[in-house]
């Protein structure tokens, strides 16, 4: 005959064969208690016996905190238990020192990166520098017809 029995560790009542000792019984019901550091319910079955204060469990649910190495309040990408990180959000920032725009993780700071871009400033014989942004500009290399003065060949 079936009978109602509470289990002595999570005092949760189970039905279970008249003759079955209910402490030899393992307890199959969900946890569900709401975590307190990250609000997320434990998936785990009833472990009232072994760690009730869920000290030891690690929640592998999406994280919901933002990332704190974050100006753009991008969501942290990880896993609960995990620490945060730095944010590895790919956005576009201005850098300070050229005024381009460049592709880069989030937490990356612009004045850091080196700009690889095209150089925009003119020469002071009015050609555009044809080095990279980060180069210094040099001499101009362009070849450009010139009116000898004294024989006047070209």
């Amino acid at each position: 005959e079936r009978v109602m029995k509470q289990l002595p560790g999570c005092k949760h009542v189970v039905e279970m064969a008249c003759n079955n000792d209910p402490s030899k019984f393992r307890c199959t019901r969900s946890c569900n208690t709401r975590l307190e550091k990250c609000g997320h319910l434990c998936r785990l079955t009833c472990h009232v016996s072994e760690d009730p204060h869920h000290l030891k469990y690690l929640c592998k649910q999406n994280c919901a905190r933002k990332n704190a190495s974050c100006s753009e309040n991008h969501p942290c990408t990880k896993k609960c238990y995990e620490p945060c990180g730095l944010c590895m959000f790919r956005v576009e920032k201005k850098l300070p020192k050229c005024g381009h725009k460049a592709m880069m993780y989030c937490s990356d700071h612009p004045s850091r990166l080196v700009c690889q871009k095209k150089c925009e400033k003119l020469l002071n014989c009015g050609h555009k520098c044809k080095n990279t942004c980060f180069q210094k500009c040099g001499g101009c290399n362009v070849l450009v017809m010139k009116t000898l003065p004294g024989c006047k060949h070209k």
